[in-house]
């Protein structure tokens, strides 16, 4: 009986392998496809080859934001088989936050902020060096800045700011909107939970963009919580140990 259950437990481990690369290459794939779709939405809608009539632009942003929540998830699910398939390691380095992390990822979300109309400002130490992984820092800010365009305030404000201590390195993504209910902080690190907000009814997702923030922050010894003010704003904050691992 122990033998079945065991080998029953190593062929259902086989099976979510198999399936978490095929999906890890299955989203690669449309990755790179819906990168030069989202690019041709974008020329389309901001009138590069040509004027449009009102019902094209209206068209054009359906477009927009359609593709704009399919990369999100693609990218999610990228990142959740990484996860699974334990491909996620800390190697930690020294890094210019606003030169390596900050400004390369505000240039790839460009074309969100951009259909939202949403204003960033910064108030980041120059310079500010911290020890951390580069590529697990820039998919948590492209996270935060992305959950926080898409439940922000159309027009409205963010704030990227950071701070350091003797102890640890502490960043934040603020930003104006609905907010989020208290009662609902304790799920929303989870996988596969979306908020119970009207804005999140309206916005589709896969659920995961936070509990991969959270894996990824705590694979580098931190830990991440969020702040709000219902009907107001919202603020996800996270801290790095300065330690010497």
């Amino acid at each position: 009986r122990e033998d079945q259950l065991r080998k029953a437990n190593e062929d259902l481990r086989r099976v979510n392998r198999n399936y978490m690369e095929m999906l890890g290459f299955i989203s690669h794939d449309m990755k790179n496809a819906l990168g030069n779709m989202l690019m041709s939405a974008y020329n389309l809608r901001d009138g590069v080859v040509g004027k449009l009539t009102q019902k094209q632009k209206i068209m054009a942003g359906f477009l927009v934001r359609s593709s704009e929540r399919l990369q999100d998830m693609i990218k999610n699910y990228m990142d959740l088989s990484r996860i699974e398939r334990g491909e996620l390691e800390s190697r930690k380095q020294i890094v210019d936050f606003e030169a390596h992390i900050l400004c390369p990822v505000l240039g790839e979300i460009e074309g969100q902020l951009k259909s939202k109309g949403m204003r960033i400002t910064t108030n980041i130490p120059d310079p500010y060096e911290i020890r951390a992984d580069p590529d697990l820092l820039r998919i948590i800010m492209e996270n935060l800045l992305t959950n926080a365009i898409k439940y922000g305030k159309d027009q409205g404000k963010m704030r990227i700011e950071a701070t350091e201590s003797d102890k640890d390195w502490q960043m934040s993504v603020w930003n104006e909107g609905e907010g989020i209910p208290a009662d609902q902080f304790g799920n929303l690190f989870s996988r596969f939970i979306r908020l119970k907000t009207e804005k999140s009814k309206r916005e589709r997702g896969s659920g995961l963009g936070l509990f991969i923030t959270k894996e990824m922050v705590e694979r580098q010894g931190g830990h991440i919580w969020v702040e709000s003010k219902v009907g107001q704003w919202t603020r996800f904050s996270f801290v790095l140990p300065k330690d010497k691992g």
